[in-house]
């Protein structure tokens, strides 16, 4: 699996994650409809507060958005994905990546708040 199909994402609460994905999401999905035909994306690590999910179905209808509880669901979609955007909450590191995608290449972002 290409290393640049999962795009792990990480940062402070509020620092812009979601808004950088679906930024990142409008650009393929416009530039690039195509080849971009199924995305993915995943927010660890939110248990019940289910924000950034609401904003990425309503914003792209498209997107087959996961929550925590849908991890097995997310990686039986992940092989026949063209990209993923997994979103780790503040509280997670990258050890949750590497138990959830055992040992599967990704693109790790980290999104900083301005100033920093």
């Amino acid at each position: 699996m290409d290393e640049d199909k999962i795009v792990v994402v990480g940062g402070y609460i509020g620092c812009g994650k979601t808004t950088w994905i679906c930024q990142q999401i409008a650009l393929k999905e416009t530039a690039f409809p195509s080849s971009y035909k199924k995305i993915l994306y995943l927010k660890a690590g939110t248990e019940q507060v289910q924000i950034d999910q609401k904003r990425i179905s309503v914003d792209f209808a498209t997107v087959k958005v996961f929550c925590d509880r849908q991890e097995v669901e997310f990686l039986n979609e992940l092989e026949s994905a063209d990209i993923a955007y997994i979103e780790l909450d503040n509280n997670l590191g990258l050890g949750y990546i590497d138990k959830l995608l055992n040992d599967l290449p990704y693109y790790p972002v980290a999104i900083l708040p301005p100033g920093c």
